[in-house]
């Protein structure tokens, strides 16, 4: 054979070789992690994981969900007030300074407890019933991802990471969600601040707290909101009943 043509027979053969690794790679690193992996960056192009951070508005997070120490059990404040303690980003509160020690002994079970907490507040309330990530049905056994107090149903815990990643932007989506899910039933007609109509100062203005929708009668009092937000709730879902007429 002349030499021209034994090089291109063995330059063509190579190219055989190679392509049948690669096909052969491909199919067998196929798997449902990797279909995942695929649904979620489909899923995400252009949506909140792409985003830039942003700063929430009309924002309250929500409060720490337990009155009791999770540590003694005991009431908060039924030692002289309760006690703070920061833990890899989380804030947690007991009845005294001596809870400390057995909190850092096993963090992971006491953080449970608060998480659990929230899931029991929040289930009832949410607004979802697909994943704030990849858009897919929750099912029967979602993810349940609390930041920040704050409940976040997720399809898989592979989305917990999409969503560290840009939790702001997350969370103002679900608070759109809060705001379409709860409007129809909104309790009240009136601004638990000011105490005016709702609509009477123009376009009410729409705040999440926690998990639930605040409607204001204006701007100006969004800030009273924020320096008590449990009282805020309270006045919106808890009225005091009017005294019965004698």
């Amino acid at each position: 054979m002349p030499r021209g043509l034994s090089l291109l027979v063995a330059v063509c053969f190579t190219f055989v070789l190679m392509g049948c690794s690669q096909g052969g790679g491909d199919s067998a690193s196929e798997s449902p992690t990797d279909e995942h992996a695929g649904h979620g960056m489909a899923d995400q192009s252009g949506g909140a994981g792409d985003a830039p951070a942003v700063e929430l508005s009309n924002y309250v997070p929500a409060s720490y969900p337990l009155e009791t120490c999770v540590v003694g059990g005991g009431d908060l404040d039924g030692m002289g007030g309760a006690v703070s303690f920061e833990h890899e980003g989380r804030t947690v509160w007991f009845c005294c300074d001596g809870c400390e020690a057995d909190f850092k002994a096993d963090p992971d079970a006491y953080l449970k407890m608060v998480d659990d907490a929230v899931v029991a507040q929040q289930s009832a309330t949410y607004p979802l019933d697909t994943c704030l990530i990849s858009g897919d049905e929750l099912g029967d056994e979602p993810i349940d991802y609390v930041y920040e107090n704050r409940l976040v149903r997720l399809c898989c815990e592979m989305c917990i990471g999409t969503f560290l990643k840009n939790p702001d932007a997350y969370l103002a989506k679900l608070n759109e969600a809060v705001i379409a899910e709860q409007m129809a039933d909104y309790p009240s007609t009136t601004c638990p601040i000011a105490g005016g109509p709702l609509g009477g100062m123009g376009k009410p203005v729409d705040m999440v707290v926690g998990d639930r929708l605040v409607r204001l009668c204006c701007a100006g009092c969004e800030d009273a909101v924020r320096e008590d937000p449990t009282g805020t709730l309270a006045k919106v879902y808890e009225p005091e009943e009017a005294p019965a007429d004698e």
